[in-house]
């Protein structure tokens, strides 16, 4: 079979969310209508069969009309993983190999067999191809499978045909394309990534995927006891969240964790920050007496604050620690946060505010990279500065004339 292949119609890179993805191509050669490759938004499927399918195709009297029907099939399958080399490969393939190519998207169709209506010469055959959406790897998956069953169905069709790959009303996944893209572009995230826990309360939001507190050297992963508590009004500018938490591996050990966050104007920026200015630790262990333990501002009083209405966002922070200089003082105690997210004031809509990143712009890594640079940069510029003041002598033996005579001393 001769592998060159018109493709009339390919899916749309336009995320609307009352369109479906709509892919046809043939394989006859002898055509009066192709031309360059064109890309369209959403287009009208009468405006295709009358223009394309009418006036294009059926002049060359095609025997088959293949119609691939995915369920749930989606525009955003299409431009999300058509960036990946390996999906929709084998129908890329055809692509490549055309002389044009359309690119469009249509309403779902009710009744995709009355495209036959355009092609009287053409037999139909309907293909149902099953996606699964539960997961990102099975969705992966199925958009695989899909292509192997699209390329062994034309492989082994003799004559000539043309191709069609949608999806029809009654299997479309509608809605809007944020909550489409979410579906796809976030789900592997989702699956992989543990719960984590969500705190809503009048006046401060957090999120955070772990809590870890090292008593000495034993080191807990903590968890939700009972409800957080709040103390504030929200606009005074100064907020109280109060943790209960308790071990996870052990139940005897529980702990509250009170974290004070104050709004403040700084002159030099004329702006208002919040930040974290005292944190407390009331733990106890083998229901024994309680340990009130205040950890130590410097370790996240300047890392745990953000400008008014923004919310932090600190992937690993560093851990919140009290640090005794003598055993007999008291026990030494480290909080540590993963995956935090907080925001303390200016709450909208009950959804955190603008992101700001812990880690800022300048790492641990890029300035030690500097300062090597620079002392490198130091040496050999000394290096340079020697060689260039390295001078000749200015005069020399002559063997007719009188014998040099350098002085030895001063």
């Amino acid at each position: 079979m001769i592998k060159c292949f018109l493709t009339l119609f390919l899916v749309s890179l336009v995320s609307c969310n009352e369109f479906v993805p709509y892919l046809t191509w043939t394989n006859m050669e002898e055509l009066s209508c192709k031309r360059p490759i064109q890309f369209h938004g959403a287009m009208n499927i009468q405006h295709i069969t009358k223009e394309h399918y009418k006036k294009c195709l059926a002049p060359g009297k095609p025997n088959k009309l293949l119609i691939f029907l995915a369920d749930q099939l989606t525009v955003e399958d299409f431009t999300y993983f058509g960036r990946n080399e390996k999906s929709f490969e084998k129908t890329k393939n055809f692509i490549k190999s055309d002389s044009s190519s359309l690119t469009a998207s249509v309403k779902p169709i009710q009744d995709l067999k009355s495209i036959q209506s355009y092609l009287p010469s053409a037999d139909v055959e309907v293909v149902n191809l099953k996606i699964d959406r539960s997961t990102f790897d099975s969705l992966t998956t199925s958009i695989q499978q899909m292509d192997d069953i699209v390329w062994e169905k034309l492989n082994n069709i003799g004559g000539k045909y043309v191709a069609v790959l949608t999806t029809d009303a009654t299997h479309s996944v509608l809605g809007s394309p944020s909550e489409r893209h979410v579906r796809i572009r976030r789900q592997s995230e989702a699956d992989n990534k543990t719960s984590d826990v969500l705190i809503k309360g009048p006046c401060v939001f957090m999120k955070y995927s772990d809590i870890m507190l090292t008593i000495n050297v034993k080191r807990h992963v903590m968890v939700p006891d009972s409800n957080s508590t709040q103390v504030g009004n929200c606009t005074d500018g100064n907020n109280t969240l109060i943790l209960s938490l308790k071990s996870k591996d052990d139940a005897s050990i529980k702990a509250k964790v009170r974290m004070d966050f104050v709004m403040k104007r700084f002159k030099t920026s004329a702006m208002d920050w919040w930040f974290l200015s005292n944190v407390t630790v009331d733990y106890n262990q083998f229901n024994q007496k309680n340990t009130v333990v205040s950890l130590k501002s410097r370790t996240f009083r300047d890392i745990i604050s953000a400008p008014k209405n923004w919310s932090l966002v600190c992937g690993a922070p560093p851990n919140m620690t009290k640090i005794f200089a003598k055993v007999k003082d008291g026990m030494n105690l480290y909080l540590e946060f993963t995956g935090l997210q907080v925001q303390p004031f200016g709450v909208v809509n009950n959804t955190f505010g603008r992101a700001l990143d812990c880690e800022g712009w300048f790492t641990i890594g890029i300035w030690t990279g500097l300062i090597v640079t620079l002392l490198l940069v130091t040496i050999l510029t000394l290096g340079l500065c020697m060689i260039a003041q390295i001078t000749t002598m200015d005069r020399f033996d002559d063997p007719k004339g009188k014998q040099l005579s350098i002085p030895q001393q001063d």
